[in-house]
């Protein structure tokens, strides 16, 4: 969970490596929590909004060249930024409840440890 901003909502985070169950659980727990009367949307990163799904589209093309590294960490930190100003954010502010399938974590882990880029 995400309790690191200054909105009323709560921001709930799954984070696992490829076939995990992330997608079934946070489709799982959005689905409990509506039915008990909690405001919830769901969404996934990178995708969502317009432009993460065009990011995520360049990311997951196996037609494109490979990219450099940096690169690859900038377009997830890219899509990161329209997911959350557009997406979780609104949500957070109304006292909300936002269910992500990956965020700033699996950046981390992937571009981060796994490409050796130094993230903070």
């Amino acid at each position: 969970m995400e309790r690191g901003h200054d909105y009323p909502g709560l921001w709930i985070n799954f984070e696992a490596g490829e076939g995990g169950g992330k997608t079934t659980q946070y489709k799982v727990l959005a689905e409990y929590l509506a039915k008990k009367g909690f405001v919830v949307e769901i969404g996934r990163e990178p995708g969502t909004t317009k432009a993460g799904e065009a990011i995520r589209n360049i990311l997951m093309n196996p037609d494109m060249p490979e990219l450099n590294p940096r690169t690859e960490m900038l377009l997830y930190v890219a899509a990161g930024i329209e997911f959350f100003e557009e997406k979780v954010k609104p949500v957070l502010q109304k006292g909300g409840i936002f269910i992500t399938d990956r965020w700033r974590y699996s950046t981390k882990a992937y571009q981060g440890y796994g490409l050796g880029i130094k993230i903070l």
